[in-house]
């Protein structure tokens, strides 16, 4: 997932287009803003998933399924996008975790303007642990 994140990033900056990663907590998506073409209007609509002339890529440009058994969870839940903007910036500070007791040497991603960092988790999410920058623990 973190190398997908950071191919959203830089696809936006070299298409000077949004990006954008939709979470879902046994699956994720990477979709371009390409309605109106060419330019798009930095906002993901319904319109995006038509496909206008010129445009070759898949729609979705990537779409994976996680394992079931290492759900996703991520701070702001209710929140389930994250824009990459034309120069690759994030509009918002995200922190992704996996919902699992299973020890991993990573289980966090931290997104922030200008990063996307791995981490570890202080505390598991199974053992009340939350889903926050505080508790991911950079490496």
């Amino acid at each position: 997932m973190h190398l997908d994140l950071m191919d959203a990033r830089v696809r936006a900056m070299m298409r000077r287009r949004a990006h954008f990663v939709s979470l879902a907590q046994t699956h994720y998506k990477i979709q371009e803003d390409i309605y109106p073409w060419p330019d798009g209007d930095r906002c993901l609509t319904a319109s995006d998933s038509s496909r206008p002339a010129g445009y070759n890529e898949p729609i979705p440009l990537l779409k994976k399924n996680l394992y079931r058994d290492l759900p996703l969870t991520w701070n702001n839940i209710r929140v389930s996008h994250i824009r990459f903007n034309a120069r690759g910036f994030s509009n918002t500070n995200r922190t992704i975790c996996v919902n699992t007791d299973k020890n991993a040497d990573y289980d966090c991603i931290a997104i922030s303007a200008a990063r996307i960092r791995l981490g570890r988790l202080k505390k598991k999410i199974p053992d009340g642990g939350i889903c926050n920058s505080e508790n991911c623990v950079m490496k």
